[in-house]
This record gives C-alpha cells, structure tokens and sequence, in this order.
C-alpha cells in the first residue's frame, strides 16, 4: 500500500458538464463496455444485478438513445446504435477507453457524482473503486476531489475474480 499523495497537474474548470445520464453511462461504460465498430456495448445481468440494469436502461431510455438488448448466458448486452455511441467513444477513445482528466475536470459536480456512483456499481464495492486502467483509476480520483472527497490509492491483488490475474491492479478509496 502506499501513502504517496497523489499530484494532479490540472485545475479544475466547472463548465456546463455532459449531464447526468451521459455521466453516469460514460462511467458504466468505461467499467462494464467495450467499443464495436458499430457502435458500443455495456454488460449488466438482470438476475445477478437487476438494479444496475435498470440503472443502464434507465438512462438510455432518458436519453432516447437507439440501443437493443442481447440475451446472453451470463449478461444481457446494452448495444448501442453509432450516432448515439458515438458520445461514449469520444468521451472515452479506444478499446482502453481513454477518459482525459480535462473531461472529468469540464464535468459539473453533479455529473462527476453521477459517473463515480454508476464507477463503483460498476467496478466498485461500496466507497472503493478498482481498476487495472492507470488513467481510469486518476480519471476517478480527479472527479472524487474535485466533488470534496479525501480519496486514497492503494495496489489490489488481482487474480480473485475481479480481474486478469497477473496485471497491475488498483483500489481507489474516497472518504
């Protein structure tokens, strides 16, 4: 574990932000997505987790984004159409789903609570964030800050199921 402060090299600019629903389905996305060539794709179970799947639908619906949804064996998948998904990937670029400190930084305190909460239902457990992503795991930091939480950095074992076991892993705390 370290206790080493951690040093963010941009100042927060409050702007018009993205709203909430787009926040909190950017978070949703960079935890549970994947980018297609088509559009984007966000997994959820409906028997596991159907609070977090209505969450998903909730906020496409609120959006009036054009999605579908696939039955899977574990997961159903949240497939959105490319006019809409197109949001999502330019926000977060890539199949590492790039999100830029500037983005969270732009946000409005409400979107950054939007996209924390939909950041540790999906990646999460209770006030504790994990990733194997360096830039998602600042990315969350920076909004945790930014919104008035003391926030703490710690390396994760991995390989218990949460994650690829043999890749760098972190646990974000915000208090």
């Amino acid at each position: 574990k370290s206790n080493t402060p951690v040093k963010l090299t941009i100042s927060p600019v409050e702007g018009e932000g993205l709203g909430q629903h787009i926040a909190a389905l950017l978070g949703w996305y960079v935890c549970e997505g994947t980018e297609n060539p088509s559009g984007a794709t966000i997994y959820q179970s409906p028997s596991a987790n159907p609070e977090k799947w209505h969450a998903i639908k909730g906020h496409l619906d609120a959006l009036q984004w054009d999605y579908s949804i696939y039955s899977g064996t574990t997961a159903d998948q949240f497939y959105i159409k490319a006019k809409d998904a197109r949001v999502l990937r330019e926000l977060a670029p890539g199949k590492r789903k790039h999100l830029s400190l500037e983005t969270v930084s732009r946000m409005s305190v409400a979107d950054r609570g939007a996209f924390m909460e939909a950041c540790l239902l999906g990646d999460g457990h209770g006030e504790e964030f994990f990733n194997t992503e360096m830039h998602l795991i600042e990315a969350f930091e920076l909004a945790a800050i930014l919104n008035g939480y003391a926030v703490r950095r710690s390396d994760h074992e991995n390989g218990k199921g949460r994650f690829k076991k043999n890749k760098p892993c972190w646990k974000v705390r915000r208090k």
